[in-house]
């Protein structure tokens, strides 16, 4: 008769909620490290969370997209029109931050 297997928590019960946001996750993979490396989860266990964390990030990225372009769509829908002229930050480049106003009026 086979042994049932006994569940352990391999992160000491400091999981991620359904609700994580991206620090939480950043959190995490801190904790995370630092027990890979003083020997209180596996290295192969580490890659496995860490790669799963890596998805959960994007799926948190791909789900607040999701929510700015609903917003947009709606507002869109509702008749708001951009202002022809506004202020766009660039960054980068040899002459730091500049502002420009770009549009077409």
């Amino acid at each position: 008769m086979a042994k049932p297997q006994q569940r352990t928590s391999t992160t000491g019960g400091s999981g991620l909620s359904e609700t994580a946001t991206i620090g939480d996750v950043k959190r995490y993979l801190c904790r995370l490290i630092q027990r890979v490396d003083r020997g209180r989860v596996s290295v192969p266990i580490g890659n496995c969370l860490g790669q799963l964390c890596n998805v959960l990030i994007n799926s948190i990225l791909d789900h607040e997209l999701e929510e700015r372009m609903t917003q947009l769509e709606a507002e869109h829908a509702n008749g708001w029109q951009p202002s022809p002229y506004r202020e766009m930050t660039i960054r980068g480049g040899s002459h730091g931050t500049e502002k420009k106003s770009v549009g077409t009026a």
